[in-house]
């Protein structure tokens, strides 16, 4: 890995994390829509998703959003 991939990396996984942030907070629709483009533009094509705990796994960009709906799910009323 060179210092220039690093950085491309690093920079990928910022802008993901800061959208993913945003999802904790109370949201509309519109912008889960706004930050899943934010947060899926660093993933690749064949990214895979998955729950070891109980085996479900989500393929793809498409899948993505559907894991992202189940993992959000899971803190519904956390404070």
């Amino acid at each position: 890995m060179t210092p220039e991939s690093y950085d491309d990396v690093r920079r990928a996984w910022l802008t993901h994390v800061q959208a993913e942030e945003e999802l904790f907070r109370p949201f509309t629709e519109d912008e889960f829509q706004a930050r899943m483009r934010e947060m899926l533009a660093v993933f690749t094509d064949d990214c895979v998703m998955e729950l070891i705990s109980t085996g479900e796994s989500w393929e793809g960009r498409d899948q993505a959003e559907a894991f992202y709906r189940v993992f959000l799910g899971a803190f519904d009323d956390m404070q």
